[in-house]
């Protein structure tokens, strides 16, 4: 059964067996990969996340209690990682440039562009490309 193989790997990567370890990430890394693309929106920050959560794991094996599944407990690992760059974009999206006190932060700033923006310019330059072709 894939329970007993698990603690037997990872009795082997707590002794250093580096290939133990590397056989309990193959085993779930596709699944792990899809739930953190699905949590992040994002295929390439998912792949770093997973690496760096497999990275984590590895560093803290040996608080691995073998209550849950390795998988399991790997999962959890994967999507705190992947929930901590979450709270990192939220904070740099709330990112205050002019606040001058305390107060001041919890006060949301709307910038408005004096002109037109990015995309009203898009589609008059195309509204002006179709009228010149008509």
């Amino acid at each position: 059964m894939n329970v007993h193989r698990d603690a037997e790997l990872v009795a082997r990567a707590r002794e250093g067996c580096q290939e133990a370890f590397g056989e309990l990430i193959t085993r779930n890394y596709q699944t792990w990969i899809n739930i953190a693309t699905f949590m992040l929106r994002d295929h390439a920050e998912a792949l770093d996340e997973v690496q760096k959560a497999c990275w984590k794991g590895f560093v803290h094996l040996d608080q691995y209690q073998g209550e849950a599944e390795f998988s399991t407990w790997m999962l959890r690992i994967v999507e705190n990682q992947c929930r901590m760059l979450l709270r990192i974009r939220k904070r740099a999206q709330l990112l205050h440039i002019d606040a001058e006190s305390d107060n001041d932060a919890n006060r949301a700033i709307e910038l408005l562009a004096p002109g037109p923006g990015p995309e009203q310019e898009v589609i008059s330059g195309e509204l002006r490309d179709v009228r010149g072709a008509a």
